[in-house]
């Protein structure tokens, strides 16, 4: 099964980000059914309060006025993907060696089409402020 590395990446930087801004991000299995849909729009809701204490912290830092979160692009979508697998039973079609700078980050639920990860996240991080609870969760 491809994932491995992903899920270890996730895992890695979601521990890393609880530790950097104190919010109290779901773990992985945690998702997992029964929870399912609710604790996925929990978990997201919750990534987006860590991400947006990122964003405030680079623009005051920095001299970037949008704060850009984008080079976390490829962490944040490998745990957005695992939320979503362990929440629907999804697999990735992602070779086990993919790395930052991919193409794409393939995950497939269900019968659906894969979804590439990579654009959506993008999207997220380069709004106003962090919004993967309404852009991968908004229809749970």
């Amino acid at each position: 099964m491809h994932g491995g590395r992903l899920h270890d990446l996730a895992r890695q930087f979601r521990d890393y980000l609880a530790q950097q801004t104190n919010v109290d991000l779901v773990a992985i299995d945690a998702v997992a059914a029964p929870g399912g849909p609710a604790a996925l729009r929990t978990a997201l809701e919750r990534l987006d309060a860590a991400l947006g204490q990122l964003a405030d912290l680079q623009s005051v830092y920095s001299d970037s006025p949008t704060g850009s979160l984008e080079p976390l692009l490829f962490p944040v979508a490998a745990l957005t993907g695992e939320y979503m697998r362990a929440a629907f039973g999804g697999q990735w079609q992602t070779p086990d060696d993919a790395l930052p700078g991919e193409d794409a980050l393939l995950i497939v639920i269900g019968d659906q089409p894969p979804v590439d990860l990579l654009p959506i996240v993008r999207a997220s991080l380069l709004a106003a402020g962090p919004n993967l609870a309404g852009i991968v969760g908004g229809g749970t």
